[in-house]
């Protein structure tokens, strides 16, 4: 993602889990940031950026941290 993005990194998406774990959250959004960009490319500007990239990446992180907060509350009950 570019500086600009307001897409929230899933590292920080309240995560609560061990190092391990955050790790494979960043390294999935690298690798999805990178895959979509390569598998649509009509979707990428000149000038690198994607905002329809961005808005599925924010998506991914938004599902990602509302299963992660359903999963923790599970095993909280």
């Amino acid at each position: 993602m570019n500086a600009n993005s307001a897409s929230p990194n899933l590292t920080t998406a309240r995560l609560q889990s061990s190092p391990g774990q955050i790790r494979a959250c960043a390294e999935l959004q690298r690798r999805i940031h990178h895959d979509l960009r390569v598998q649509h490319s009509k979707w990428v500007k000149p000038n690198g950026e994607s905002p329809i990239c961005d808005l599925y990446e924010r998506r991914l992180a938004e599902l990602m941290a509302f299963f992660q907060s359903t999963e923790i509350n599970l095993f909280a009950a």
